[in-house]
């Protein structure tokens, strides 16, 4: 027993653990369809983006080519998100097929830590109805 009463440790193992990597999030996104359109009417195609880095973020974001929809507006965008701000991007699409279709991926490209990054984003499919005809 040791001077305090307790019984004293038999052995005593110490052990260096490896430093373990923190990943930080510059950048998080989503991209919202509609689970329904009509054949030959505009939907929108929104992008949400959310920045949690301290500076400010230079982006491009660029649609897929596609043959079930044709883009109504621009293919391309590039822009500057603000430090730890939300924006949204609207892309409108017309849909030329019909059944469940997906829409066009977008392309992020943007620099973090001296790095150029990139991410392939998808929406779920859209679920395209024949037109109607009055």
């Amino acid at each position: 027993a040791g001077a305090g009463g307790e019984d004293d440790p038999l052995a005593e193992t110490l052990v260096a653990i490896p430093p373990v990597p923190v990943v930080h999030r510059t950048l998080s996104c989503a991209l919202r369809a509609p689970p329904s359109a009509r054949q030959g009417t505009a939907f929108r195609l929104e992008l949400e983006l959310d920045s949690a880095s301290a500076r400010s973020i230079d982006l491009v974001a660029e649609t897929q080519p596609s043959e079930a929809f044709l883009l109504a507006g621009y293919r391309c965008v590039a822009m500057r998100l603000d430090p730890r701000t939300k924006t949204r991007l609207a892309f409108n699409l017309v849909p030329v097929g019909i059944g469940s279709l997906a829409p066009p991926a977008i392309l992020l490209k943007w620099k973090a830590d001296d790095k150029e990054l990139q991410q392939l984003v998808s929406a779920p499919p859209v679920f395209v109805l024949p037109p109607t005809y009055d």
